[in-house]
This record gives structure tokens, sequence and C-alpha cells, in this order.
């Protein structure tokens, strides 16, 4: 709002369009964390919207929620849990993906 003010602008008659980022980051519901990860931190944003397979809004990963993910543990000599937690969808892979998340993104009904 700062920005707006002080570039000379109203921000009761500027268009949400002319401050908008775009092309919008998004996620799918299958990318993995890391990817999430990666993309986050290309941008200041405290998250990014999450995309059904139809490219339609279903849900918001925060930065927050994703620092509360399984992520892989380092292997080789010294590390934590060498082995893979299969409770955790994807762990094999060393990844798990956006989607075993959905039932903790934030959705708009939601608080």
């Amino acid at each position: 709002m700062l920005a707006v003010v002080g570039a000379g602008h109203n921000p009761a008659t500027t268009p949400v369009r002319q401050w908008m980022l775009t092309p919008a980051p998004t996620l799918h519901q299958g990318d993995s964390l890391a990817m999430a990860l990666a993309l986050m931190s290309r941008t200041t944003l405290p998250g990014l919207p999450v995309l059904d397979a139809y490219g339609h809004p279903c849900g918001f990963l925060s930065r927050q929620r994703l620092a509360q993910a399984p992520m892989p543990q380092p292997e080789g000599p010294g590390a934590l849990n060498p082995e893979p937690d299969s409770s955790c969808p994807g762990w094999g892979c060393g990844l798990s993906v956006v989607s075993s998340l959905c039932l903790g993104l934030s959705s708009p009904d939601q608080n």
C-alpha cells in the first residue's frame, strides 16, 4: 500500500492489475516438496497457491506449513535416520509430494 501511495497512485482507484505479480508462481498437487522449496526460495511471498489437475486453486502452501513437512534426512556416515520412513508417502524416492499436505492446506473456507 505504501508503494502505491508513494508512487502517487490513489489506492481507491488504482486497479489491482497494475500491482499484481504475473505470471503468478503456483504449485500443482503432484509437485515435490523440493520443488515447492525451490520455488519459494526465489520469491518473498508468504506461500504459494496449489492448483488441481484442472488448474483450479485447491489450497495454499505456506512457508510455515512447508517447514513442518517431512524432508529427507542426509545419507551416509553421521546421518540421523538413514532408513526410509515408510509412513511418509513418497519417502522412498526421497521426496514427499505436495498432495500429501492437502489435508493441511489452508483453503478459502477455512480460518
